[in-house]
């Protein structure tokens, strides 16, 4: 199947064709795999082989393979075949991340306004780091939190400034960009999903600001290796999600307590000191909710409570504080995971690159150290390996989350459909470079037997 998607390239009727470039020992093989697949069809044959023909002859002289098919379904997304290449890519020459390449001009310097922040389609990675300062400001001033909450504009601004420095910049996901994704994703299923109509303003402020400072000063690594390595965090959180810890006592230790930073001035000026230790509390609690290993915890919890409600909108109550807090939980852990439910594969693909790159790494690190290798981390070196571990995370934790999510709230019932269309489109990418190698590999043994029989 890969073959015939790589021959039906090279017919000029295709709106786009990229260079088929195939070694010189495999001309005769190249004609003789269209005819076998059905590739040199209705009608006009001999041009199509004269085309065939051309590009075998060009594929000869580079010695490469690339094989690019344009399938997008609207205008925001790319195919399922964008861009796969043969042999797949390792990690570190892979266009999955997209850096600089962002089209028109790569990563925007205009910060973006709340019309584009309230869309699904909207892309953290296409902006600059600096252009994101004010997003924090944006979807609080959409809940008018900077009124209610005596919040300076300029303190605001020197908060999320600075909240910006102190995400680790050599972390290749655990970054900035990673930190406006979750606050944004919380974002959208409060706005657009419906969340916000069960919650109070107070909650809605600390999980903002929560998603926001979550992974700030993240290590680049998961909770496990800082306990397999007994650092000093993890024994001054007992080894109890210290990464978590640890951003918190970064953010209320560090940022909010830099001369401009504290957004919770106002309140105490004006004697709401109560009121904004139980902010900090509901952040704090947040936060550490989105350490992976609740997550079972948290969709069981979810499962037991859907199961008890008499429908979706008898789930939640804005008048019950376990309520408020659960849903919290919930719309934090979705936001912190949710890069497998992006409308754009491009941009999937993107975060992917990023995650499992941080996951080689670690496993480099483990290995180096003499420790076990994190079994899932390992061998994350190229494309096709990292498909497959995706395929895992999205049938084992990404899937099974997102349909409690759009069982709890249903107008999120988008976000559900865009990680099981995504998954499918990691399992396409899998079964096409095993049916490419596999054909290739008896064409081979086909092509040197037929060359033996001749020199005999």
């Amino acid at each position: 199947m890969g073959q015939l998607l790589l021959l039906l390239l090279i017919r000029r009727r295709m709106p786009m064709m990229m260079g088929v470039v195939i070694a010189r020992k495999r001309r005769a093989t190249c004609r003789g795999r269209g005819r076998r697949n059905g590739a040199i069809q209705d009608g006009g044959a001999e041009n199509d082989t004269k085309d065939l023909d051309e590009a075998c002859n060009a594929a000869a002289a580079t010695g490469e393979a690339t094989t690019t098919m344009e399938e997008k379904t609207d205008d925001n997304d790319i195919g399922p075949s964008d861009s796969i290449e043969m042999p797949p890519k390792p990690l570190s020459e892979s266009k999955w991340m997209r850096r600089d390449s962002i089209p028109p001009n790569g990563p925007s310097a205009t910060p973006p306004s709340i019309d584009e922040l309230k869309s699904w389609q909207f892309d953290v990675l296409s902006y600059q780091h600096e252009a994101l300062i004010s997003t924090f400001a944006s979807v609080l001033e959409y809940y008018d939190i900077p009124a209610k909450y005596s919040i300076d504009v300029q303190t605001l601004h020197n908060f999320s400034a600075y909240a910006m420095e102190r995400h680790n910049p050599d972390a290749a996901y655990h970054n900035w960009h990673h930190g406006v994704s979750c606050m944004h994703m919380s974002f959208l299923l409060l706005s657009l999903d419906g969340a916000d109509a069960y919650l109070t303003d107070d909650h809605i402020f600390a999980l903002l600001f929560a998603a926001l400072v979550h992974d700030v000063d993240h290590a680049g690594h998961n909770n496990d290796f800082e306990v397999k390595t007994a650092t000093d965090r993890a024994a001054k959180y007992g080894n109890d999600a210290v990464l978590e810890n640890h951003s918190i006592t970064i953010t209320y230790e560090e940022i909010l307590t830099r001369d401009g930073c504290d957004i919770f001035g106002g309140m105490k000026a004006e004697g709401r000191e109560e009121e904004w230790k139980v902010l900090l509390d509901m952040a704090k609690e947040y936060v550490l909710w989105t350490d992976p290993a609740r997550h079972g915890e948290l969709l069981k919890t979810l499962a037991t409570k859907h199961e008890e409600a008499s429908a979706p909108t008898s789930m939640w109550n804005r008048d019950d504080p376990d309520s408020r807090s659960l849903l919290c939980r919930m719309i934090i852990h979705a936001a912190d995971i949710s890069n497998p439910v992006h409308s754009n594969f491009a941009v999937v693909r993107d975060w992917c690159s990023r995650i499992s790159t941080e996951f080689a790494e670690q496993a480099k690190k483990e290995s180096e150290a003499g420790l076990p290798v994190t079994p899932f981390m390992d061998g994350l070196d190229d494309e096709y390996r990292v498909s497959k571990q995706q395929i895992g995370f999205y049938q084992w934790m990404a899937i099974p989350f997102f349909t409690m999510v759009a069982k709890c709230l249903p107008d999120a019932a988008e976000v559900e459909s865009h990680c099981s269309r995504n998954k499918k489109r990691y399992e396409d990418i899998v079964a096409r470079i095993d049916d490419v190698r596999k054909n290739g590999e008896v064409l081979e043994d086909d092509e040197e037997k037929n060359e033996d029989s001749k020199e005999g």
